[in-house]
């Protein structure tokens, strides 16, 4: 009896849509996530030295209000794609969701 289980009609179905697509979505998006992240906080961290360069240099003046006000407005910005994020993972459902995560997890690790 040859019995080669990746030829599989069940194993062609669970591999393609509830377990292999959504496992590769997960992991693009985790690992265009990590890679956003990390090139938004170096150009965060650029520009805030060049405020601070410029405002020691007195060609440009840093109100603290208006830093504040700013940082208060980026805060607020992760909060709300936070939230969004955290719905939209609660209309997952479990088939799909297993492979999602685990390829979302990958996508952290390796992006």
């Amino acid at each position: 009896m040859n019995f080669d289980i990746f030829d599989s009609k069940i194993f062609k179905d669970i591999a393609s849509t509830k377990f292999g697509a959504s496992f590769i979505f997960g992991f693009t998006v985790g690992y265009l996530l990590k890679k956003s992240i990390k090139l938004m906080l170096f150009v965060l961290i650029v520009g805030v030295i060049a405020l601070f360069w410029l405002d020691n240099s007195k060609i440009a003046e840093i109100k603290n209000y208006d830093f504040s006000s700013s940082l208060d407005r980026i805060v607020e910005l992760f909060k709300m794609f936070g939230t969004f994020i955290y719905e939209k993972i609660g209309e997952i459902d479990q088939s799909s969701g297993i492979g999602l995560v685990a390829g979302f997890l990958l996508g952290l690790k390796f992006g």
